[in-house]
């Protein structure tokens, strides 16, 4: 299974604009994509998934990709890897509501395919 990202998504993280990181930051990922966004108040991300998800990343199975502009957490992603394939979760972007590039979020879904662990998987959902 192939992944292609956007034209837009790679175009930002070639533009260094942000630092992507991995596994630094894995609560504040959870807890953005668990936050309020416009015209969503809630999530399926619930304090019990939370923790569920902190156990598998404690045990190495549950990846994070953060996305910072500057100090700022502007977006990231969470997923699963179980033996050869990776499972994205869920991702948030902070984007133009905080007067941000709206790639933020875009940003580690294309760096999650270049930077990370979970690249090495064949399969990737």
């Amino acid at each position: 299974m192939a992944f292609a990202s956007p034209r837009g998504w790679a175009r930002t993280v070639r533009s260094d604009a942000f630092t992507v990181t991995v596994d630094t930051a894995f609560k504040a990922v959870i807890a953005g994509c668990a936050a309020p966004q416009p015209g969503r108040n809630d999530t399926w991300i619930n304090k019990r998934i939370r923790d569920l998800y902190l156990g598998l990343h404690e045990l190495g199975h549950c990846h994070s990709v953060e996305v910072w502009k500057d100090e700022d957490l502007v977006g990231g992603l969470y997923g699963v890897s179980l033996g050869g394939a990776f499972f994205g979760e869920s991702m948030f972007p902070i984007g133009a509501r905080d007067g941000l590039e709206s790639g933020a979020g875009a940003s580690g879904g294309a760096a999650d395919r270049r930077r990370i662990p979970v690249a090495r998987h064949p399969i990737r959902d």
